[in-house]
């Protein structure tokens, strides 16, 4: 996920304006194109032509739009991508759109997840996540993370970075992933073969995103390897004698941040001066001696 200032897109007193609807449930015809992937001149020809989807207007005259409506267009353009007509479905009702999709509509394995991923994370509604994350899981935990759940936070990202959602809906969503993958950890015997390779798990001081950190370690336990994962914001003052006492195979770290390079490669040094021997895996660094790719590293642990 990559997350940037809304201040470098909207102006101070529209981003204002713009959080306040966010928060109240309320959104811009841009924001319904960027969640839905309809662009905004065919959703404007649908009010037009069909009468769907009629916004309301503010004390401002901001013309905007509500939860339900951003929900049965979310069902819209599922069923438009099955099949249907807008000419169809617009001679029905919302409820009748959304009984069709339920009932009726006979889904692939993954049709339809992003929907419900994004109208769970806009409504706030844990039920509806936890309906889609049951569905995502029935190709394997694995598959749920790497096909799905982290494809779709790099479309949360751009809702986020574009005002479509606010920080509260991203964090929401951000906590229950999280939720679910120290729970599938923990589910995992912990490694007792001394022989077992042993991987450091750590993020660097200025850097706070964790789900892909955390999605590493379980995949490692799984594979058999024993772990020591300190997390993120790890600042390495004082942590030398911890990590040289573990002596670590692997590490992973590894940053999202642009314009952090610079600040990443020294963390990785001084990491690499206690632990010559390491193998690094770094997000955000090229491959090098000793030092590998992201790209690398699942290929190391054999993900899709």
């Amino acid at each position: 996920m990559l997350f940037f200032t809304k201040c470098q897109l909207l102006n101070y007193n529209e981003k204002l304006e713009h959080d306040k609807m966010i928060a109240g449930e309320r959104y811009l015809i841009r924001d319904l194109a960027t969640l839905s992937g309809i662009k905004a001149h065919t959703l404007r020809v649908w009010e037009k032509r069909y009468q769907i989807l009629e916004p309301a207007r503010s004390a401002t005259n901001i013309r905007y739009y509500s939860a339900n409506q951003l929900k049965d267009l979310l069902n819209i353009s599922l069923l438009i991508r099955n099949g249907w007509k807008i000419s169809k479905l617009a001679e029905m009702t919302a409820a009748d759109r959304s009984a069709l999709l339920m009932n009726r509509l006979n889904l692939k394995q993954d049709e339809g997840l992003y929907e419900q991923f994004m109208q769970s994370l806009t409504a706030t509604d844990e039920q509806a996540f936890e309906k889609a994350y049951g569905r995502a899981l029935k190709k394997g935990f694995e598959y749920a993370f790497t096909c799905i759940i982290f494809p779709f936070f790099e479309q949360v990202g751009l809702a986020w970075q574009t005002g479509a959602i606010c920080t509260a809906q991203e964090h929401f969503f951000s906590s229950l992933v999280r939720q679910k993958l120290v729970a599938a950890t923990n589910q995992v015997t912990l490694i007792k073969n001394p022989d077992a390779k042993k991987v450091l798990l750590l993020l660097p001081e200025f850097e706070l995103h964790e789900l892909g950190l955390l999605f590493y370690n379980y995949v490692f336990r799984d594979r058999g390897y024993h772990t020591l994962y300190l997390g993120q914001g790890v600042p390495l003052s004082g942590t030398e004698a911890v990590i040289c006492r573990y002596r670590p195979n692997i590490v992973v770290t590894g940053s999202i941040l642009s314009g952090k390079n610079e600040a990443l490669n020294a963390f990785v040094q001084q990491l690499r001066s206690w632990l010559p021997e390491a193998i690094f895996y770094a997000a955000g660094l090229h491959s090098g001696e000793h030092m590998y790719s992201v790209h690398e590293l699942r290929a190391l642990l054999c993900l899709t």
